[in-house]
This record gives C-alpha cells, structure tokens and sequence, in this order.
C-alpha cells in the first residue's frame, strides 16, 4: 500500500493495521480472516467467523503465499484455494506495504470464506453445461421430427396420388359394367332373333347364349374388382388418417421442442450471467 497525501509513513500504516487487526472483521461485519507481516513472517492474525487458517504470529510466509507474491511483485496478489487445505474453499489476497522509497516492508492477508462463491459458480457451471447437453438432445429430436414431418408429407402425397388412380379406376369398371350390360342385351336380343327364325338361327343362338353368359361374367368380375377396390381404397383412406395424425402430432411435438429449446438458451444465459457474477464477487 503506498503513502497517499496525508504524509502517513508505511511504517505508521503498518503500525495502525496492526493495532486495528482484532475488530476490523467486526468493523466491517464482513465474515473473513486478516493478517499483518513483515517480509519474513506474520505480526498479527484474526481468524474469521468461519476461518480458521491456523496461523499464529511469527509463523513464517509460505513462498507461494498471496501476501509472498504481493511483495516478491509489489502489485495486489489474489490465490483461490480449495477445500483440502482448510476444510472450506478460502480466497487468500495480499497487499503490499511500500514504503516512501519504494520498498517492500511488510504487506496485508486478507482471506474470505467462498464456500457460497464456490458453490453458485459450481452449479452455474453445471447448469451451463446441463442446458448444453439438454439442449443437444432438444436440437437432435428436431431434426428427427422434421424428417418425420417431411416424410409423412411424401406420404401424404403419394396416398392423394393414390386416390386420384382409384377414382380413374372405379370409372374405367363403370365403363366395364356399361358395357357388360349393353353386351347382355345384345346377347338377349340375338337369342331372341335365333329362337324365332327356328332351326336355321340355332348357331347364332349358342353364340348368343355365350355373349350372355361372358357379359354375365364380366359384370361379375366388375363387381368382385370394385369391391376389392373398395377395400383398397378404405384400407388407404385409413392408413392416411393414422399419417395425418403422426403429421399433426409430430407438427406438435416440433413446436413444444422449439419452446423447450428458446428456454434452454435462456437457461444457458442465465447460467453464463450467474459465472459472470460470481467471477466478480
């Protein structure tokens, strides 16, 4: 800390710090541990609230201290550390004391308890990274359901073709039957003419009565293919309500995973907001 223009010496900030070690913790109503050194060792230490960093004065300076490298740089020096050193994640900040000639003499340890900055950064991280995983999986069931859609739209299309044929072929077995029909009459006209011209018409009667019966035959065979038609046709009409329902459903399910998706980006926001405010704490 260098000497601004009150003309306070190093050595009288020093001083003062030391003197006020015990309270500023309380002063402040801050929960965190405060320390004064020398270049070498500690002077004064007040463990916080939840701080016991088990230091007592005249405990050396670990080289690798935040208060070392505050002095060894002469700039502030700030060390996160983690659980496993005291038993709760502690953030380490040292300042150093410069005296009027430029000279390091001693320096200022401030250590914090960021178990709570920890563990907001921790489940922002985490929370980021869910909402990137779920949001993958969002993003994967979309592009499978908009092939489904595009797909069940081919199908669509195809069954609409399908329907036109069968309209176009239920014509064609009118045709058919109108003309089974008009052969029939035909046939029945021929066998009369060939019974009342007697014994010289009976040849023209035997094909008369094969006339009838192939245009009998004929109107069977329409008949039996209409209604196998009609079976096709209500099989199709059926499986293209069951593709209109996939369609509509799949057309539902896209929308609700595009909502679910604009809020996992939200979420992903919110997360990268939360890392951002916890770097800052």
């Amino acid at each position: 800390m260098e000497r601004n223009a009150t003309a306070v010496t190093a050595r009288q900030l020093m001083d003062a710090l030391i003197v006020v070690t015990p309270w500023i913790a309380d002063i402040l109503q801050v929960d965190m541990g405060f320390a004064v050194t020398d270049k070498e060792k500690f002077i004064i230490q007040k463990d916080g609230k939840t701080l016991n960093l088990n230091i007592s004065p005249g405990d050396p300076l670990k080289p690798t201290s935040a208060s070392a490298e505050a002095m060894r740089t002469k700039k502030y020096a700030v060390k996160n550390m983690d659980a496993s050193l005291y038993g709760i994640p502690v953030r380490l900040s040292g300042y150093p004391i410069i005296d009027e000639r430029n000279n390091v003499i001693g320096s200022v340890g401030i250590a914090r308890n960021i178990e709570t900055w920890t563990g907001l950064n921790n489940s922002a991280e985490e929370l980021l990274q869910s909402s990137g995983e779920v949001g993958n999986i969002i993003n994967q069931f979309m592009e499978i359901a908009s092939k489904l859609n595009q797909e069940s739209e081919v199908l669509q299309e195809k069954a609409d073709e399908i329907n036109k044929k069968f309209k176009r072929t239920n014509q064609i077995l009118d045709s058919i039957k109108a003309i089974a029909s008009q052969t029939r009459l035909i046939g029945l006209n021929a066998a009369i003419e060939a019974a009342r011209i007697g014994d010289v018409g009976r040849g023209f009667g035997v094909v008369a009565n094969e006339i009838r019966k192939l245009s009998g035959h004929s109107n069977d065979a329409s008949v039996e293919i209409e209604k196998t038609l009609n079976d096709l046709h209500d099989d199709l009409q059926s499986i293209t309500n069951e593709v209109t329902s996939i369609n509509d459903t799949v057309i539902s399910q896209l929308e609700k995973a595009k909502d679910i998706n604009s809020r996992i980006e939200r979420f992903e926001e919110i997360s990268k907001l939360l890392l951002q405010l916890s770097s800052k704490l």
